[in-house]
């Protein structure tokens, strides 16, 4: 995209969007886009998962969990974390239970690595696994996003430190 942007390509702005929760669009709206974006799919159209799954707040169909496993840096630089996997796995089978169907589900992470453990640990899921750069164009209806690391170095902080990059995943 610097390339693109360094030789004058024009650039279209997203206005509208059909990915996340109107809820979620909200929060990248006013963040990244000045109040301009407007989300294509109206709420009452995204209630079927509603119906299913209990969220605190029902408006805004969003967790954050905590897992405080440890993360383990590979050889070539990746980084894992097994209890975040096998958590990942364990909040999968509620929705599943409930007759949401696997194709619905995705599990994505930052990391190569991790996406190896989450493909050992959920394979008998039959969800979607990708990592967060690969998984454009594959929206979900849930989607349980990996951030492997639970302590980060400022100076180390790779993914979880590019706003635009967690951006495209938080709506995802």
């Amino acid at each position: 995209m610097e390339l693109l942007i360094a030789e004058d390509v024009p650039v279209a702005p997203l206005r509208t969007t059909f990915r996340a929760y109107p809820g979620l669009n909200d929060l990248s709206n006013s963040i990244f886009y000045e109040g301009a974006l407007v989300s294509g799919t109206p709420v009452e159209n995204r209630c079927l998962l509603l119906e299913r799954i209990t969220f605190p707040n029902p408006s805004l169909p969003f967790l954050f969990i905590d897992v405080p496993g440890t993360p383990v840096w590979s050889t070539n630089g990746s980084h894992s974390n097994e209890l975040e996997a096998s958590t990942s796995c364990e909040l999968v089978t509620a929705p599943l239970s409930k007759n949401i169907p696997p194709k619905s589900v995705a599990i994505i992470t930052f990391y190569k690595e991790q996406l190896r453990v989450v493909e050992r640990v959920a394979g008998h899921h039959q969800i979607y696994l990708h990592t967060v750069d690969s998984v454009q164009g594959r929206e979900r209806d849930i989607v349980i996003l990996l951030t492997t690391r639970t302590s980060i170095q400022v100076d180390r902080a790779e993914f979880l430190d590019e706003p635009i990059h967690l951006n495209v995943n938080v709506v995802r």
